[in-house]
């Protein structure tokens, strides 16, 4: 047998060993990271009717800074990455809409619910039907929104029923007027202790 002859058998053990090194070689899949509320076995309690802002003309944003009813997801209340939101994920009470927000906060103090925030992304319009107390309550919605590390999760609406309202904690910085894409940092009006319902899947 010359030098250049290989039996079925070498061929095989040959394909077997190379493919066992591409596998080592080959570079772990990414997978997706997440941010903003853990909803797996979440409710929307104290939800129904929404909550509207006060007063309702004109709406306003409502920054989540915290998750003490469900705990953040991966325990990022913040995107943990530069990416692109891929996905939205809520849990809400009844049917309602907002206006997808990122924005950037400082000087956010939970006890006394006071801090500031600047949006610095605008993302699409939601509208949710609210299956928050049915046996699949996480409504999904595609997005292709750019996101960048340290951006927290805000809404823009008249009123809102993505909320579990159990905690006895800060849990959302409230402007009102609403914040404008663009503007510099500004201080909240209000805190909210109801908590948002509502997760983002970055990739």
């Amino acid at each position: 047998m010359s030098s250049s002859t290989i039996r079925a058998g070498q061929l095989a053990g040959a394909v077997v060993g190379l493919a066992a090194v591409a596998a080592v070689m080959a570079p772990a899949a990414v997978g997706a990271s997440k941010f903003g509320a853990k909803l797996t076995g979440v409710q929307p309690v104290g939800a129904s009717p929404a909550h509207n802002c006060i007063p309702v003309a004109g709406g306003c944003t409502r920054v989540g800074v915290n998750y003490a009813a469900t705990s953040a997801v991966g325990a990022n209340a913040a995107a943990a990455e530069n990416g692109k939101v891929k996905r939205i994920r809520v849990v809400a009470a009844t049917p309602g809409n907002f206006r997808l927000f990122l924005a950037k906060v400082q000087s956010f103090d939970l006890a006394t619910g006071t801090g500031q925030a600047k949006v610095k992304r605008k993302g699409p319009r939601i509208f949710y039907e609210g299956n928050g107390f049915t046996s699949k309550p996480i409504e999904h919605f595609e997005t292709r929104v750019k996101v960048r590390k340290g951006e927290y999760l805000a809404i823009k609406s008249r009123k809102t029923s993505a909320l579990d309202c159990t905690p006895a904690t800060v849990n959302q910085l409230v402007f009102q007027p609403p914040l404008g894409r663009g503007g510099g940092f500004v201080s909240a009006d209000a805190f909210d202790r109801c908590q948002l319902l509502v997760q983002a899947v970055v990739k």
